[in-house]
């Protein structure tokens, strides 16, 4: 009874879970656009955030010239 209890706290209705993957799904796409313009202005001595934005940068720079 009590995994059956913690199920339905856990769940949440339809409209608040699509609001939520709208949210993420602009968030992402925001994202996408600050990428690409950060991978436009990649020179010698950009400063980045750290190493996970590197990444991201260096992955969409890859994509826009080609390179994957």
């Amino acid at each position: 009874m009590d995994n059956i209890n913690l199920n339905k706290e856990n769940t949440l209705p339809k409209s608040i879970v699509s609001r939520q993957n709208r949210l993420r799904v602009l968030q992402e796409l925001q994202t996408s656009d600050n990428l690409k313009e950060q991978a436009l202005e990649l020179k010698v001595g950009y400063k980045f955030e750290n190493w996970e934005h590197v990444d991201q940068v260096l992955h969409t720079y890859a994509k826009t010239k080609g390179f994957s």
